[in-house]
């Protein structure tokens, strides 16, 4: 009888469970508004928007880092949390094999083609704008998006001054703990790669 109850119970189960949007092929998934975007930007209606944890310290959730598309342009958006701020920011995007690094393999972010500092307050969002034009026309990108955090106390005094990375995988293993993510960019509706 207690094996019928659970056959029954795990049947229930199985029959009643719905998949979610992340069972999703790609193709499938469309643009809610959701993400980080800031207003102005729109995605094409057939991509959806890749949103990473931007970890400083390598364990404390700052804010995020936002990448998408449309026809012309591919778009990378930092937005730190809180009374947390950017100071400088430092990204790679393209061919993973491409990532300036030093012989120990770990990057050389001042050699990232995009970097700005944001100057001794820092900003709360920053939004990298590239010409698709200047990517790889073909196959998925490597993101290696790299912050410096700040924040600051009532009296304007700095409290936590920290590198921060969208969440990722390790660029060098045994190295540092610098990250970077896949994306693979739609170069029209219904090309998908």
């Amino acid at each position: 009888m207690k094996k019928l109850f659970t056959i029954v119970g795990l049947s229930f189960c199985v029959f009643s469970c719905q998949k979610s949007g992340l069972d999703q092929p790609a193709e499938e998934l469309t643009y809610t508004g959701s993400y980080n975007i800031p207003a102005g930007y729109a995605p094409l209606e057939c991509v959806e928007p890749v949103e990473k944890i931007l970890l400083s310290g390598q364990t404390i959730n700052t804010g995020t880092v936002t990448i998408w598309n449309d026809d012309n342009n591919v778009y990378v958006h930092y937005q730190a949390s809180g009374n947390y701020r950017l100071k400088k920011t430092h990204l790679f995007v393209g061919d993973c094999a491409a990532i300036p690094v030093n012989n120990s393999g770990n990057p050389r972010i001042g050699q990232y083609p995009y970097q700005t500092s944001h100057g001794t307050t820092g900003v709360a969002a920053f939004t990298y704008t590239i010409p698709k034009s200047s990517l790889p026309a073909t196959g998925c990108l490597c993101v290696s998006a790299h912050a410096e955090v700040i924040s600051f106390n009532a009296s304007g005094q700095t409290i936590f001054s920290q590198t921060g990375w969208a969440e990722g995988e390790q660029l060098n293993d045994g190295g540092s703990w610098a990250m970077k993510f896949g994306y693979c960019p739609l170069y029209e509706c219904g090309d998908i790669r």
